[in-house]
């Protein structure tokens, strides 16, 4: 049998590269509609309105960076944090760009940038996703900037600090719900791995006990059994769990009548002829499971 002691890792890995690989996803439908939008013609009008070629060579870019992000991903070829800090730092520069192609922060592109943010927050722990909301906003700021010494629409000084106490403000509030969820994750992972561990052990305490012992559910599915009890009812050793009126037919109709009048006693019967006479009591659990205890009429005859 196996180790009783069952430990289930507070912090899942395997969670952490499947929200990756979720952004990822993201990160590839997002790329292809700002490709086929602008090459489609299809409305929003403003994108690459500023800038056509920049947005042209820039959203094909995105298009093919999405895909190979997806793909390192998927095959987990660089670690989790350096590869989540690199495809937050190319989407921040790629969209800023994107943005500063089509004409500004008027265009409310500016919004992608918060789903940044916040996968920022999800993805890493701590200073880290503040780090992130630093980088975007100093890009947003960099990027009006930028757009005032071309002359290219008016400063948009007030909207690039809007949006940046957006992102930390984002960022703050990801994080908070972040660590509550983490916490109560981690909490119903070691439940989890109680009621594991209690079931192993009520499993091995069954098996170890010399009186034979038969639990059934309120279907009549046997959930657990020791050897004695499978050997006196002829019951095949299994990793299923089997309902009782297909093993012992008898006595899985005896329980039903029980369950119906408790007051009525079990008859002696036997599995098989070649097995010895048994007697069967009973008892109801609160849980609706019914604890079956069965004797041997031989051997407490003799």
């Amino acid at each position: 049998m196996a180790g009783l002691n069952v430990q289930l890792d507070p912090i899942n890995d395997a969670t952490s590269w499947r929200s990756l690989t979720v952004f990822a996803g993201y990160r590839l439908f997002l790329a292809a509609i700002l490709l086929a939008v602008f090459y489609l013609g299809l409305p929003p009008g403003f994108l690459g309105e500023s800038d056509p070629s920049l947005y042209s060579f820039v959203s094909q870019l995105y298009f093919l960076l999405a895909v190979g992000l997806l793909f390192m991903t998927v095959q987990r070829w660089v670690p989790f944090s350096t590869q989540t800090k690199c495809q937050l730092l190319i989407d921040i520069v790629v969209i800023t760009l994107l943005i500063h192609a089509s004409g500004g922060l008027k265009t409310s592109l500016g919004s992608l940038l918060v789903v940044v943010v916040v996968a920022g927050g999800v993805l890493m722990p701590g200073r880290l996703s503040i780090f992130i909301a630093a980088i975007a906003t100093l890009a947003i700021l960099l990027e009006s900037a930028y757009s005032e010494i071309l002359n290219i629409g008016m400063t948009e000084y007030s909207d690039a600090g809007i949006l940046g106490a957006t992102f930390f403000a984002t960022a703050i509030l990801t994080q908070i719900l972040s660590k509550k969820i983490t916490v109560s994750q981690q909490l119903a992972d070691e439940r989890a791995a109680d009621i594991i561990n209690l079931a192993m052990l009520n499993e091995h305490i069954i098996s170890r006990m010399q009186t034979e012992v038969l639990v059934v559910n309120t279907e009549g599915q046997i959930q657990l059994s020791n050897q004695s009890a499978r050997q006196l009812l002829a019951i095949q050793d299994t990793d299923k769990k089997p309902f009782l009126k297909q093993c012992v037919p008898e006595l899985g109709e005896q329980l039903w009548q029980w369950r119906q009048n408790m007051s009525r006693p079990f008859m002696s019967f036997q599995a098989r002829s070649d097995l010895p006479e048994l007697a069967i009591n009973a008892i109801l659990l609160e849980s609706g499971e019914s604890v079956l205890y069965i004797e041997n009429s031989a051997a407490i005859s003799q």
